[in-house]
């Protein structure tokens, strides 16, 4: 008599279910594995760090900064708004306009932002007073308007897109806009009537 295989063998049919029968929950695990990765991937032309997740909070004791060593939180653009990847500040135009009665706000702020390697375009006056400071941005800026108010010590909340009207007479074609409010302004500059600049 002859043998069709060892003592320990399957019967012809049944291994080509076993192996199918492995194969397909590891087909399944691969799939989704791909489809997980390809969700998550940067798109062509995108550099991993921009699509990553917003960066870790910093921490910030410079002028502007809320408090000693408070931890800042970078803004994250609303959804829908495309942003370049990691604007540097000398290629971000921006404009400082002070909403407050406090003389040189605008100034000390906009000199704040050049050392920081801003391009400021100008120092003015806002069109009208302002309860809270806020930092503007025009379409493709939100992240550079997010930190900008993280380097200014303002949260989150205070960057938006630019309203139109503009809070500010003469943008100068300014990608962001810093309108200065009390909490911004109350630094070290004194209060005067005649110029808030």
């Amino acid at each position: 008599m002859s043998s069709r295989g060892g003592a320990g063998d399957d019967p012809p049919g049944r291994s080509a279910a076993v192996v199918i029968g492995r194969a397909i929950p590891l087909l399944v695990v691969a799939v989704a594995l791909g489809a997980i990765l390809l969700a998550y991937s940067p798109a062509p032309g995108v550099s991993p760090a921009a699509s990553s997740s917003p960066a870790a909070p910093t921490s910030s004791t410079g002028p502007g900064a809320t408090g000693s060593g408070s931890t800042l939180t970078p803004t994250t653009p609303p959804p829908g708004t495309t942003t370049p990847a990691s604007v540097p500040p000398s290629k971000v135009k921006t404009v400082v306009a002070n909403a407050t009665s406090v003389n040189g706000a605008a100034s000390r702020v906009g000199s704040t932002l050049r050392t920081a390697g801003y391009d400021v375009l100008a120092t003015t006056n806002a069109s009208s007073k302002a309860p809270s400071s806020q930092v503007y941005y025009v379409a493709g800026y939100a992240e550079a308007a997010g930190l900008v108010a993280t380097r200014l010590g303002l949260s989150p909340n205070s960057v938006l897109s630019l309203p139109s009207p503009s809070p500010v007479s003469d943008t100068r074609g300014a990608d962001v806009v810093v309108v200065i409010g009390p909490e911004l302004a109350s630094g070290s500059a004194s209060k005067s009537s005649t110029s808030t600049t």
